[in-house]
C-alpha cells in the first residue's frame, strides 16, 4: 500500500508498483529488439505516447474531454 492506494498491476522484482523510468526502459529494451529483427525500424515509444494515443481514439471514438480528463491519474 502506497499513500492508502493498493492493487497496483504491475509490480517490480521488488513487488513495489512499477515507476515511470522502469516503463521507460522496458519500452527502450523492447524497440531495440524489434528493430534488430525487423527492416522497418520503430521510433522511440515511451508510455506518454500510448498514453495519448489512448486519449485520442478515445476522443475520436466520441468519449468527452471531461470523462478523458476525469480518467487520466
Amino acid at each position: 500500500m502506497i499513500d492508502g492506494v493498493s492493487g497496483f498491476l504491475f509490480l517490480d522484482g521488488r513487488g513495489k508498483p512499477m515507476l515511470a523510468y522502469q516503463w521507460e526502459k522496458k519500452f527502450q529494451r523492447s524497440v531495440e529488439k524489434y528493430n534488430k529483427i525487423y527492416k522497418v525500424e520503430l521510433p522511440k515509444i515511451t508510455p506518454h505516447i500510448c498514453r495519448h494515443t489512448y486519449c485520442t481514439n478515445m476522443a475520436k471514438s466520441g468519449t468527452s474531454v471531461k470523462t478523458l480528463q476525469d480518467t487520466q491519474t
